[in-house]
C-alpha cells in the first residue's frame, strides 16, 4: 500500500511540475526521483534561458511545490529533500532541505544551496 501511494504521489508531483510553466513557456520536468530511508531525491530539468536570479526563483518555487505535494505523506516526521536542478540537461544548482527538523521548527528549511 505504501509503494502504491508513493508511486501515485510521484505521478501527481510529476504532472503538477510539468504543468508549472513560466510565461515564456518554461517547462519543469522531473527526470529522476527516489526515496531512500528518510531522504527524498529529485532531479528536475528546466528548459529555457534564465538570469541567475530567475533560475534561483524558479528553483525555490519548484522546491515549494514539491514540498506541498509531499507534506501530507510526511506528516510531522523528519525528512530530507535534495533537489538537483538542471538547465538544458546540464547540472546547475543543488538545494538541500530538512523537513520538520523539530516540533518547534516544522516545514521546509534550507540546509544548503550549491552551484554546480
Amino acid at each position: 500500500m505504501r509503494k502504491i501511494s508513493f508511486v501515485l504521489l510521484l505521478l501527481l508531483t510529476s504532472i503538477f511540475l510539468i504543468s508549472c510553466k513560466k510565461e515564456s513557456g518554461t517547462n519543469v520536468n522531473i527526470i529522476e526521483q527516489s526515496l531512500e530511508g528518510n531522504n527524498y531525491f529529485f532531479t528536475l530539468n528546466v528548459d529555457g534561458t534564465f538570469t541567475d536570479e530567475e533560475f534561483i526563483e524558479l528553483s525555490y518555487s519548484s522546491s515549494s511545490e514539491l514540498y506541498s505535494s509531499l507534506k501530507e505523506k510526511i506528516n510531522n516526521k523528519k525528512y530530507y529533500l535534495t533537489i538537483t536542478l538542471t538547465n538544458n540537461k546540464a547540472n546547475r544548482l543543488q538545494l538541500r532541505f530538512v523537513i520538520n527538523e523539530t516540533i518547534e521548527k516544522p516545514g521546509l528549511q534550507l540546509l544548503s544551496e550549491k552551484t554546480l
